[in-house]
């Protein structure tokens, strides 16, 4: 019920009162208002006349006319708009007077906005006979506003239908009201209305029993509203609201009856429980103390009564407050407007008739305690917003006592915008539709609800592996703030007029619009903001900021900015309606469009030119989400509380049983190989004489795997290394333990067996004998011949080859599958006579192969790096190995070292670019790049992928500082799966 009324007592503003920012505003208008108004309607104007007319009628229109009159003006995107349309609007119409343009969101993609107001105003453009229709007035209109858009505000402007016009706003309009945002401050885009000073009644709580779930709705749809008023510079005094003090006296009366010497102060809750019921039971069945407790209500009671009630109401307060203080609610107890046991304080001079043929006393005198409660805020606190939130159901009492006021003359119906409202809403229900009651047998206090979401979020935490991530007090902080977040956040996303239903499985769901994604978004924006915060403090501090660095580049980027400047707009259509549920739906779709921001766009947030525009977006969603969340009364978690990003439908491997990876796999598991490394040990320094010592070993040969399995169609072999005498693998540092990078690696899918062959030889080259390789390959057909004849003692010194490797070895993955169900990691050893070859292999069970692409992006392109970046899986892999052999199976994607170095904007080139990756495991990318000048690490960090089950391409990006590598990753799911 938002009735528009005004209350003749509330206080007004003082008629000298000037703002300091518009006291410069306040100048005499009559003569220009007069100048204006003697042109000639028909007069033919130049472009260049017109521009300077409208521009004079604009500031015109931003001067302030009238103190007494004045309303403060709140920043909003359609305000802004409005200030460029009205005076168009009244030119197009050769009016002076103040014309008001119509604008609202466009329902379609094609515009923002919609503005209406020509065929709202058509008849005024009838009498001037200048327009033959209102396309013919909607394209006057147009031309006007795109004469006075000095500021390039508007982007596309087209007449449709009749006289509609429907328009874009530009991206660097838009990057620049952002940027005002990020450098005043969140305050900036604040609500301000004329009201001063509001006065909000909450529920209050029962006078000896504890607050149940019907107290959950008012306190928290209360607050929140509270909030929204404080955070537009309204005064908010929070009161209970005055309730029926019958059983107060019944109590009492109890209470001095059977216990008179006995003391208030010494009994507890619980036993303030019990005297309740006991006086309860003696008032419906002892007719003479129900007689004496109602005397008490009508004639009043002596000083006993009056401490036992003081005693009693303490009691109840400070056992209601730990809820409040749960809960972040922030009522102040204050004196009461009436003394509940002194019946010749209330005094009203009208009652309703509806009330007078009522022969209950007690339904009078509650209406007289609400219209002495209505005087007090009147002419005692001089409040200009009273607004009582309380159960639907009461609507009717608040609509008489109401028209009461109406009639004894202390409010009246003239049209003010802020009227004296009651705040209904509706029951809370169980999970099964049935109201969650109290004073029944289904009991459900509200202390009970917030333990119970507690719980349930600390559980969700612990599935999430937080427990053994975070301290303990930091898991039971956490949890406390999720689980009371998720009830309030529950209450307040529903329309506050319907049901609400408590689902705990619904409320801390991590997809949809539930708390849990909420927070999710915000430590994901919090992330970025943080790592980049020297950047974003510079952004705020900059005055000369070149626009190009912040005008918006594409669709999800204007998408995000456009709703983070309809912040104010949506803040006021909650206080006109008066529903919080309207900005939990702004919340939640801003957390989609960032979601889709950062997904599609921000693959990497750094500083400099090319990415300031996303830094401005990112800060300022993390100042919106904050204020949302404070207007919510949700305390933010800036902890990932997920280890997965929700709001996707993607369905992981990792999170399946071994029954449904089974099922996915139906023609069973997808064994597969995957090599990860080869060490290299030969011994040819002790048979080559200390004379001869060579400069390199120059390797060839070949090292192949190929599967023996009884299925031909699973039979397959790929080449590990292939180097023919024209093109050796050189190796400088002979008799220590090397790993040739460029070895060709793959994935093969194998069900019994592997067999890894190689043959692979050397020679040493002095530095003056052989002097190209052409000389190798004349000689090559020799070695060929003394390589079939040698013997066991023959050594081959200076242009002869050495036998590092030859022979093969047997993987049998049977048996080791056997021992280890989930796969793991194995080495096995290749002998030969002067070395031999250690080869670190992975096994996986169900196998998927990954192609990697890397690409390496910077914000300054002189930003030359080096380093590596390897990967391996994660979720507790089985690596079946000491520490220090666990880098050994690693796979090294790049490596780079000085003086080489890339550059940003280009595709690595990997050394591995195909993976095999267990499917109820993960994999993770680990980089480290350095500066190429200094040689400081600026890039440091892991991106870990989850195997999705529909095969769809994984994005990832680990960010540096000024630089960012992206990863992408592309599955190949086997055929069956």
């Amino acid at each position: 019920m938002n009735s528009s009324r005004t209350m003749r007592g509330a206080r007004r503003r003082p008629q000298n009162h000037i703002e300091p920012e518009e006291e410069k505003l306040k100048v005499p208008q009559e003569s220009e208002t007069t100048t204006s108004a003697a042109k000639d309607p028909e007069e033919e104007i130049s472009k260049k006349y017109r521009r300077q007319l409208i521009e004079s009628q604009t500031t015109s229109a931003s001067r302030v006319p009238d103190k007494k009159n004045r309303i403060k003006v709140r920043w909003s995107l359609q305000e802004e708009i409005a200030k460029l349309f009205n005076p168009a609007l009244e030119y197009a119409l050769v009016r002076w007077e103040g014309v008001s343009c119509s604008i609202s969101p466009c329902p379609i993609e094609d515009g923002d906005y919609l503005c209406t107001s020509i065929m709202e105003t058509w008849p005024e453009f009838r009498k001037a006979g200048s327009f033959r229709g209102p396309t013919d007035a909607g394209l006057s209109f147009r031309y006007n506003i795109m004469l006075l858009d000095t500021t390039g505000m508007i982007e596309r402007c087209v007449v449709s239908g009749p006289g509609f016009l429907m328009f874009k706003l530009s991206m660097k309009w838009i990057a620049e009201s952002i940027h005002k945002m990020i450098k005043g401050g969140i305050g900036t885009f604040a609500l301000k209305r004329s009201v001063e000073r509001a006065i909000l009644y909450f529920l209050s709580g029962h006078i000896a029993e504890k607050m149940h779930t019907g107290h959950l709705r008012s306190t928290v749809i209360g607050e929140t509203l509270a909030r929204i008023l404080e955070y537009s510079g309204v005064e908010v005094i929070r009161r209970f609201h005055q309730e029926d003090d019958l059983e107060l006296k019944m109590m009492t009366e109890f209470l001095i009856e059977r216990f008179p010497n006995a003391f208030v102060n010494d009994l507890s809750p619980l036993e303030l429980e019990v005297l309740y019921m006991k006086s309860k039971e003696m008032f419906d069945e002892d007719a003479e103390f129900r007689e004496r407790a109602q005397q008490l209500q009508s004639q009043g009671c002596d000083e006993r009564h009056r401490i036992a009630w003081a005693q009693i109401s303490k009691i109840s307060r400070e056992r209601n407050q730990n809820i409040y203080e749960r809960l972040g609610i922030h009522v102040k107890e204050e004196v009461s407007c009436f003394d509940p046991f002194d019946s010749n304080n209330i005094k009203t001079p009208y009652i309703p008739r509806k009330i007078e043929s009522e022969r209950d006393e007690a339904i009078r005198r509650k209406f007289s305690v609400d219209l002495a409660a209505l005087w007090h805020a009147l002419n005692v606190v001089k409040a200009d917003w009273i607004l009582h939130v309380t159960d639907v159901r009461q609507r009717d009492r608040f609509e008489m006592f109401i028209s009461a006021a109406e009639r004894l003359g202390w409010i009246v119906n003239d049209g003010c915008p802020y009227p004296l409202s009651h705040v209904g809403f509706g029951v809370v229900q169980a999970d099964d539709y049935e109201r969650l009651r109290t004073l029944s047998t289904t009991v459900v206090y509200l202390v009970n609800l917030l333990d119970e979401a507690k719980i349930r979020s600390k559980a969700v935490l612990v599935g999430q592996g937080k427990a053994d991530e975070w301290t303990a007090e930091e898991l039971e902080h956490t949890a406390e703030a999720l689980g009371h977040g998720a009830v309030k956040y529950e209450v307040l996303k529903n329309n506050r007029l319907t049901e609400c239903r408590i689902n705990f499985d619904e409320m801390l769901n991590e997809k949809g619009n539930t708390v849990v994604y909420l927070h999710y978004t915000h430590a994901q924006v919090c992330s970025i903001t943080t790592n980049h915060s020297r950047a974003i403090k510079r952004l705020k501090k900059s005055k000369g900021v070149d626009v190009e660095e912040l005008t918006l580049k594409n669709y999800e980027e204007r998408e995000l900015g456009l709703h983070l400047l309809r912040f104010t707009e949506v803040l006021g259509e909650v206080c006109t309606v008066l529903m919080p549920h309207i900005l939990c739906e702004y919340l939640y779709d801003l957390c989609k469009k960032f979601d889709s921001f950062y997904t599609c766009v921000c693959q990497v947030v750094g500083y400099g030119v090319v990415e300031n525009r996303k830094l401005l977006l990112c800060e300022a969603t993390a100042m919106v989400m904050r204020k949302c969340f404070h207007l919510l009364g949700i305390t933010p978690i800036h902890k990932k509380i997920l280890k997965l990003r929700p709001g996707s439908e993607r369905i992981y491997f990792s999170d399946l049983t071994e029954q449904q990876l089974m099922e996915l796999f139906c023609d069973g598991p997808c064994f597969g190989f995957d090599l990860c490394e080869v060490a290299l040990r030969h011994n040819i320094d002790a048979s080559v004489e200390i004379r001869s010592s060579y400069d390199k070993l120059l390797l060839f040969g070949i090292i192949q795997a190929e599967t023996h399995i009884s299925d031909p169609s699973h039979n397959g072999s790929f080449i590990i290394l292939n180097r023919n005498i024209d093109d050796p693998l050189v190796i400088t540092k002979p008799g220590s333990l090397l790993s040739p990078r460029d070895i060709c690696y793959c994935s093969l899918s194998v069900s019994t067996f592997v067999k890894i062959t190689a043959k692979l030889y050397g020679t040493t080259y002095l530095g003056g004998g052989i002097e190209s390789h052409k000389d190798y390959q004349k000689c090559y057909p020799d070695i060929t011949d003394e390589l079939s004849s040698m013997d066991d003692e023959k050594v081959y010194l200076n242009d002869d080859a050495f036998d590092v490797c030859n022979g093969n070895v047997l993987i049998n993955f049977s048996e080791y599958f056997a021992t280890r169900p989930n796969g793991g990691s194995g080495s096995c050893k290749l002998k030969g006579k002067d070395g031999y070859l250690d080869l670190y292999y992975v096994a996986l069970k169900y196998a998927v192969e990954a192609a990697l692409e890397v690409g390496f992006v910077a914000t300054c392109k002189e930003t030359k790096v080096f380093g590596s970046v390897m990967a391996y899986y994660g979720k507790n892999f089985g690596y079946d190995c000491c520490a220090s052999e666990r880098s050994l199976y690693n796979a090294m994607l790049f490596e780079i070292k000085q003086p080489s170095h890339i550059e940003p904007g280009s595709k690595i080139n990997l050394t591995r670019s195909t993976l095999g990756v267990p499917a109820q495991y993960s994999l993770i990318i680990d980089a480290k790049l350095h500066d190429f000048t200094s040689g400081d690490v600026i890039l440091s960090g892991i991106c870990e992928f989850f195997v999705p089950v529909d095969g769809s391409c994984s994005v990832g990006f680990i960010n540096g500082n000024g630089c960012s590598l992206k990863v992408k990753v592309d599955w190949k799911l086997p055929i069956h799966v």
